[in-house]
C-alpha cells in the first residue's frame, strides 16, 4: 500500500462530522483521489464550470454500532458539501479485527500499519495480534468470487427470461442484485475485504 496524501485541511472538515456521530472512534484514511477539472458552459460566454472533487476512504473503529450508518453519515456529508468533497465509510467494531478470515485480517492490518490515523480512541486504541503480517487467502478469496459470479449469473439471466414489459421494474431489481453481487466479489478479490451488513 502507498502512503496516502491528502489535503489535511479538507480532512478536518470531514473528520468532524465522523467525530461528531462515531465518538470515541478511531478514524484511518486509506485511500484518497482527487481530480481538478474545468468545463466551459455551452450556452453562455466566458463561463467555466469547475468540476473538482475529491474522495476520502475511511475505516472508522467505534464500540458503538449504528443501523446503517455509514452509508447515512457519509451521503449527508456529501451532500453539504455539494459533492466537492465526498467520503466512503468502512465502520467497524474493535472486536471485528479479530476476524478469522485471513484476507480480511491483512486487510486490516494493511490500513493499520500504512493508513492515515487522523483521530485515535486512547481509551481502546485498535491493534492486531500477529508476529507476522498476515497473508490472503487467495483460494478462499477466489472461492468467494466464484460464488458472487454464479448469483449475478442467475439474477441476470432471470432478468433476460422476464419477457414481460410491465414488470421492468422486477428486471431492474434484478439487475441491481446481480451488480451489487459483482460489487462484493470485486472487492474481496481487490482488497480481500468482505462488507459489513450496514456498516
Amino acid at each position: 500500500m502507498k502512503p496516502v496524501s491528502f489535503n489535511i485541511r479538507t480532512a478536518q472538515t470531514m473528520l468532524n462530522k465522523v467525530i461528531t456521530t462515531f465518538a470515541p472512534c478511531t478514524v484511518y484514511v486509506f485511500g484518497y483521489r482527487n481530480c481538478n477539472a474545468f468545463q466551459k458552459k455551452q450556452f453562455t460566454k466566458d463561463k467555466i464550470e469547475d468540476l473538482s472533487f475529491q474522495h476520502y476512504d475511511l475505516l472508522v473503529l467505534s464500540p458503538k454500532t449504528f443501523l446503517n450508518g455509514a452509508s447515512s453519515v457519509a451521503g449527508s456529508f456529501n451532500a453539504e458539501t455539494d459533492k466537492r468533497i465526498t467520503i466512503t465509510i468502512l465502520l467497524h467494531t474493535l472486536s471485528d479485527l479479530t476476524t478469522k478470515q485471513a484476507s480480511q485480517q491483512c486487510f486490516f492490518d494493511t490500513i493499520l500499519r500504512h493508513g492515515y490515523r487522523l483521530c485515535l480512541d486512547s481509551n481502546k486504541p485498535p491493534y492486531i495480534l500477529h508476529n507476522t503480517i498476515p497473508s490472503r487467502d487467495i483460494t478462499a478469496d477466489w472461492s468467494y468470487w466464484l460464488k458472487c459470479e454464479a448469483v449475478a449469473a442467475f439474477y441476470i439471466n432471470a432478468a433476460e427470461q422476464n419477457c414481460l414489459v410491465e414488470l421492468e421494474l422486477c428486471q431492474i431489481a434484478l439487475l441491481h442484485t446481480a451488480v451489487e453481487y459483482t460489487a462484493l466479489g470485486l472487492i474481496r478479490i481487490g482488497m480481500g475485504y468482505t462488507p459489513k451488513e450496514y456498516g
